[in-house]
């Protein structure tokens, strides 16, 4: 089963605990502490705006049926567990032909020490996309806001190297942040900043140069990391979003977006919102139940995932999560004094 985990990378130190937004760096799969200092680390941003599924997946089913689109027109990704229903030719399975992605989601980068993509879950969108024939714009919004120095992008062009590139990233004030003519490189033929390599593909059968389930260009197809630094001037301010925009010159050209990292950390408007925590809970990672420990009455709780969609919600100080899918999901506590949390949790 899939799993996910929250991920910020290079320092262990336990990270300021606010309303909104708990995190303890030290011991993730352990309850949230009362804050202390906030320091800069690597987080997996939780996004919004993806529009097609990409990455065919599990047993059964075909690859036309486990994706709503190609990458390329005519192939699309896929994940180490995907057997089809019906195989082409000779080679019945991902595992038997090799270049899957992570089963888990997640891209330690090779470009970037410490930096782990988590990509969106397989059987729902998970990219992106961006084509000449559609739309050349679009924006992935995030669920949870940063203040940042970096951004790091993982994303591949196909067909050919995209050099006209544009990436607006937008701020909590209004402002933007534009940088045009940035390259994203083709999944096949790139070679520069690669931070996945050795994937292959499997076609869609929607063109006669790839048939349906047949996997092909082993080890040969990769995904690329775009480093954009933040300028100084902008370094204190809340992201909220990034905005793409690419013109191919041809029909089969795309560009995908699959993840954004941040170096940086959670935003915070101001030191009044800050506040100790004033419930805990347990157990966590948990297979089946989350628990609220509060002095406070619990008035409601709401469980989000990584995409900011409603999974559940309790009006006790107990959540049923068994029916849940495996990763991380954030648990919205509205306790009865007025106050709220919200923090992070596991589901097994």
């Amino acid at each position: 089963m899939r799993k996910h985990y929250f991920i910020f990378s290079g320092i262990t130190i336990t990270l300021q605990l606010f309303t909104g937004f708990g995190l303890n760096a030290a011991n993730l799969l352990q309850q949230q502490q009362p804050f202390s200092t906030q320091v800069n680390a690597y987080y997996s941003v939780p996004l919004s705006g993806f529009n097609h599924d990409v990455i065919a997946d599990g047993t059964g089913g075909e690859a036309n049926t486990k994706t709503t689109t190609t990458i390329d027109f005519s192939n699309e990704y896929f994940s180490a567990d995907f057997v089809p229903n019906t195989p082409y030719g000779s080679v019945a399975s991902a595992a038997a032909y090799g270049g899957g992605l992570p089963v888990s989601g997640l891209v330690n980068s090779a470009v970037t020490s410490g930096l782990t993509y988590e990509l969106a879950p397989y059987d729902s969108n998970n990219v992106l996309l961006l084509r000449p024939l559609t739309s050349n714009t679009g924006a992935l919004n995030f669920q949870s806001t940063f203040k940042a120095n970096e951004v790091y992008i993982l994303w591949v062009a196909t067909e050919t190297q995209a050099n006209n590139v544009g990436v607006t990233i937008y701020f909590g004030d209004g402002t933007s942040q534009v940088q045009n003519n940035q390259i994203a490189y083709d999944w096949v033929g790139g070679t520069t900043n690669v931070a996945l390599g050795g994937l292959s593909r499997v076609g869609r059968g929607s063109t006669q140069w790839a048939q349906l389930n047949e996997f092909s260009q082993s080890g040969a197809c990769k995904l690329f990391e775009k480093k954009i630094v933040i300028l100084a001037a902008n370094q204190a301010k809340e992201i909220t979003g990034i905005g793409f925009s690419y013109t191919g010159s041809g029909n089969y050209q795309s560009l995908a977006v699959f993840a954004i990292n941040v170096f940086g950390e959670p935003y915070v408007l101001g030191t009044e919102e800050q506040q100790l925590t004033k419930a805990t809970i347990y157990p966590n990672p948990t297979s089946s139940q989350i628990r609220v420990n509060t002095s406070s009455g619990v008035k409601r709780l709401r469980a989000v995932n990584n995409l900011g969609q409603l999974t559940g919600e309790s009006s006790s100080e107990i959540l049923d999560v068994e029916q849940f899918r495996s990763g991380i999901y954030f648990l919205e506590i509205e306790l009865t004094d007025g106050s709220k949390e919200t923090m992070k949790f596991i589901k097994k």
